[in-house]
């Protein structure tokens, strides 16, 4: 783990907390590491939930603190240096990500919206998702109407020049897809601070149409990856880089040692992941797929994509609809959806590059347990990895 990992993971992180909140005259109560996010080998980023008071009552806010050797941006507040800077906040003042302030202040919304052309009416502000010091999403709605008017996307970046063309690389891949595919449109960007606005797409995750027996054809799944096999994707990264297990293997030996030895042998056992190459989404799973009617309506976060093995979209999306079928196992036509869908993909792909493509995702899954703070984390680690196995001896 990073050196100074240990002390915002121990009971000494609320003296932590303290120091940050007592800057601003706030006064700590409880607190919880509510999340843990691993990034790489020399950062450490806790998500923790802190009760405050700032004398009109209790409250909870999100609270973050970070151990790494990476340049600590200004704002972050450093309580101790090192081999390793570890340094916190409150959200939404990220310092790693200088657009989230804005993206969730109505006033500034209100701006935004207007010069869209949107509906009058006061601002609905809810965060979809957060990864400090790397992204956010918020949604943004009007009160009164169910349907959002806009996400943004916020993006960090090591530098302005690096934010910027960060923001600038989002903003372009979403075009360039945008009228070969039902991805979100680009409705502005704000590349200083790192925000994309993108229009809202109308269905639910393809995990959802499972549960509530909705989902679409296998077959259209496939499809659905074939169509973005041929897609321009010009400036993207390397998606393999995001989804190598070894880096993944060594995260499951930080949190599960005597798991150590067979996640690495796992790891490597997945690669290289093979098979004919082409445009991947890159994060391919069951939530960045919609589902309307039980047809396909729109793709999400296409900000990875790339070029790569089309295995690595294959094997990634059956792993994860393998998941609704352990959390449904009551449910035949949720737990056999993965193998319909794995059937489905030998139009495609090569089975045993599935397989191995499968494995590896299994592998990054088995990272959350601890991350998630789920309960017994150590036994749906385990859980995981004799899943991947499992892929593996397909092979």
């Amino acid at each position: 783990m990073p050196h100074g990992a240990d002390t915002l993971l121990g009971p000494d992180a609320g003296d932590l907390l303290e120091v940050v909140l007592d800057k601003a005259g706030i006064e700590l109560g409880s607190w919880r590491v509510h999340r843990v996010h691993r990034h790489g080998t020399d950062t450490l980023a806790v998500h923790y939930v802190a009760e405050i008071d700032e004398g009109d009552g209790p409250r909870s806010v999100t609270m973050v603190g970070v151990v790494s050797r990476r340049q600590v941006p200004e704002g972050a507040t450093v309580v101790r240096s090192g081999p390793a800077h570890i340094h916190l906040w409150r959200w939404p003042y990220d310092p790693y990500l200088p657009g989230v302030p804005a993206a969730v202040t109505p006033s500034h919304l209100r701006a935004l919206i207007d010069r869209l052309d949107g509906p009058p009416g006061s601002i609905r502000v809810r965060t979809r998702s957060y990864r400090p010091t790397r992204r956010a999403v918020i949604e943004v709605g009007i009160e009164g109407r169910g349907s959002p008017a806009a996400y943004l996307k916020v993006m960090g970046g090591r530098s302005g020049d690096h934010l910027a063309k960060r923001t600038l690389g989002l903003a372009d891949i979403h075009r360039q897809w945008q009228d070969l595919l039902p991805v979100p449109r680009v409705l502005g960007v704000a590349e200083e601070q790192g925000i994309v606005a993108l229009s809202p797409l109308a269905g639910t995750t393809l995990r959802q149409a499972l549960v509530d027996a909705a989902a679409p054809d296998p077959s259209e799944v496939v499809d659905l990856a074939r169509r973005i096999s041929v897609l321009p994707v010009s400036g993207a990264r390397e998606p393999m880089q995001y989804a190598d297990p070894t880096r993944h293997a060594v995260t499951i030996g930080d949190s599960v040692p005597d798991e150590a030895e067979r996640a690495a042998s796992l790891a490597k056992r997945c690669l290289p992941i093979g098979g004919p190459v082409g445009s991947v989404h890159g994060d391919f799973h069951d939530a960045q797929v919609l589902v309307r009617g039980g047809r396909i309506s729109g793709v999400l976060d296409i900000d990875g994509a790339g070029t790569g093995p089309l295995a690595l979209d294959a094997g990634r999306i059956v792993a994860w609809t393998e998941t609704v079928g352990l959390a449904h196992p009551d449910r035949e036509d949720v737990v056999s959806y993965a193998d319909r869908l794995a059937d489905a993909f030998t139009d495609l792909v090569p089975p045993a590059e599935l397989a191995r493509s499968a494995a590896a995702a299994w592998i990054g899954l088995a990272t959350g347990p601890h991350r998630q703070q789920l309960p017994d984390p150590d036994a749906r680690v385990r859980e995981r990895l004799d899943r991947a196995e499992a892929w593996l001896d397909r092979t």
